[in-house]
């Protein structure tokens, strides 16, 4: 067993919430598994409850989040199995290259985080390196400044806040070992092309603002200004304004971005779309 261990992370593309993070930073040993979020994941969504006083749009990614991944390798662990033996499991799966990523883990009890010894929120994270010498873990995760990072955590505080969790039931409480695949993905134009027409299907008049549901493609963006002008009216309370959106619509810009400029490039084209 090692005394200290540190595994390598990618920049994330997608980093508004923890499953998106843990999705698009894992794949440092593999950089070719960028391609699959340049072909694939592009369509923004989100839903239009805010319209009757819900307070967030919940917009986000299509197969953003680590589940949907299809070159990650994921084993669930759940807590109740391994009980003692979560520290020796999490040193041995960092050994192996192998990220631990916990769910519904209660932030009241980890330092650094927002709701320490404040509140009981139940989030997720990864672990992605240990150190047996002041005993802490490495997790990549938001931080008490909401700054997405990697910081050190003492293992006795993980466990108090696994055994929180496990104790009063929470649903989805469980460390999933993530391993990145050897499987090379190439950039496709056609696949890109083809989930851009998808994207570009979309209009208030095809998802109008008298009905409900999810809105899918760029519609979303039409809704999100409605959002914003319910902010500037006072309809929705300022303590509880979603400004996660703000984010995650320049992380899907940013990306956006990038896949248009290897589209061109890959095609031929002269850079007008991009720019």
């Amino acid at each position: 067993m090692n005394e200290a261990r540190l595994l390598r992370l990618s920049d994330p593309l997608y980093s508004t919430y923890h499953y998106q993070g843990i999705s698009s930073s894992t794949y440092h040993s593999n950089p070719s598994v960028r391609n699959w979020f340049l072909n694939s994941v592009m369509h923004i969504y989100c839903t239009r409850r805010f319209l009757d006083g819900f307070t967030t749009p919940e917009l986000t990614v299509l197969d953003s989040n680590f589940e949907s991944n299809p070159y990650l390798d994921q084993i669930i662990l759940p807590f109740e199995r391994i009980k003692g033996r979560t520290g020796e499991v999490i040193r041995a799966l960092i050994d192996s290259d192998i990220f631990a990523v916990f769910r519904g883990i209660d932030d009241y009890y980890i330092p650094g985080k927002s709701w320490y010894r404040e509140r009981h929120f139940y989030h997720d994270g990864m672990i992605c390196g240990y150190d047996m010498s002041d005993r802490t873990y490495y997790i990549h995760a938001y931080d008490s400044n909401w700054r997405y990072r990697v910081f050190k955590i003492p293992q006795t505080s993980f466990d108090a806040a696994r055994r929180h969790s496990l104790a009063q039931g929470i649903t989805g409480s469980y460390l999933c070992a993530i391993k990145v695949k050897n499987d090379t993905p190439e950039f496709s134009p056609s696949e890109v092309t083809r989930n851009l027409r998808r994207y570009m299907d979309s209009s208030i008049k095809k998802y109008p603002a008298e009905e409900r549901g999810t809105v899918f493609g760029s519609a979303a963006h039409d809704y999100i200004v409605m959002y914003v002008r319910r902010i500037a009216d006072g309809l929705i309370p300022y303590s509880r304004i979603d400004r996660r959106i703000f984010r995650l619509i320049w992380e899907h810009k940013r990306v956006m971005l990038e896949r248009l400029e290897r589209l061109e490039s890959a095609l031929g084209m002269d850079p007008s779309i991009s720019l």
